[in-house]
């Protein structure tokens, strides 16, 4: 995503994440999410928003699922 908005790809991007009928986003807390990327999964997420199906999975246990909430925008 970062990639794709530095190559004024994001529009096109986002959109063919928004056209898929399930996005599998795996492994969410592997990386930590700085400022930009949370803005830009928040932009994907709310292409999909009631229109398709997403899956979130993470091997870390639930109680690490606060490291997630703090860098995301709400």
């Amino acid at each position: 995503m970062v990639e794709a908005a530095d190559d004024l790809q994001l529009n096109k991007t986002i959109a063919r994440y928004g056209r898929v009928d399930l996005l599998c986003i795996d492994e969410l807390g592997y990386m930590e999410l700085d400022r930009r990327g949370a803005e830009l999964l928040f932009q994907v997420l709310t292409e999909r928003e009631e229109k398709n199906s997403l899956a979130i999975a993470s091997n870390d246990c639930f109680g690490k699922a606060h490291t997630f909430a703090r860098t995301c925008p709400r």
